[in-house]
């Protein structure tokens, strides 16, 4: 519990955790359902923020398999998301966390993670999404024609008039992914049909 208070807010003291080891102990008190658990759970998803010695920390150990499985949680899902997008976003030249993001396995749980988000999340995941198709158009065309597209298009009529503009960046970002910008032009120009 101390430790969990000294490095909370602290990205240094992260970084100095990170360096000395403290990456597989946190994912063994998550994966294990631990009691340490709910103080683990944000350690380890503020280490994708902390510096990139913390993030090549969690690369060495699987932390964003770790990440990935999260999405199944509906109280750490939009948490674990952002420090998706936060690895990938830093991600240097061995394009590491990218890779690991285009394994069917991987672009097939972040679609179905969009798919069964419940309302009152949607809004929170669209920004961290974003990221992601932002940075890498491989992952864009991976996510689309993994099915993404129609997910996107489908909640185009979402009530919240931020979640449609979010809605909308993510398919201009089809510029990038020829499958998700054919896909939504066909969509519009049936609409106007």
């Amino acid at each position: 519990m101390h430790f969990f208070n000294l490095c909370k807010i602290n990205k240094r003291r992260q970084e100095q955790a990170a360096e000395n080891g403290i990456i597989p102990h946190l994912m063994n008190f998550i994966m294990s359902d631990s009691p340490l658990k709910p103080h683990a759970l944000p350690l380890l998803c503020d280490m994708a923020h902390a510096s990139r010695n913390s993030r090549e920390q969690l690369g060495a150990h699987g932390g964003l398999d770790v990440y990935l499985s999260l999405l199944d949680d509906m109280v750490w899902s939009v948490t674990a998301l952002d420090s998706i997008a936060v690895c990938l976003a830093h991600d240097n030249d061995n394009h590491k966390v990218e890779q690991a993001l285009l394994k069917k396995d991987a672009a097939q749980r972040l679609v179905k993670f969009l798919q069964c988000c419940p309302e009152q999340q949607f809004v929170h995941i669209l920004e961290p999404f974003l990221k992601i198709i932002t940075k890498s158009s491989r992952i864009n065309t991976t996510l689309a024609v993994n099915g993404l597209t129609p997910l996107l298009i489908a909640r185009l009529d979402h009530q919240d008039a931020i979640a449609r503009l979010n809605l909308l960046a993510q398919t201009n970002k089809g510029e990038i992914c020829n499958p998700l910008l054919s896909c939504l032009d066909f969509h519009l120009c049936t609409e106007e049909l």
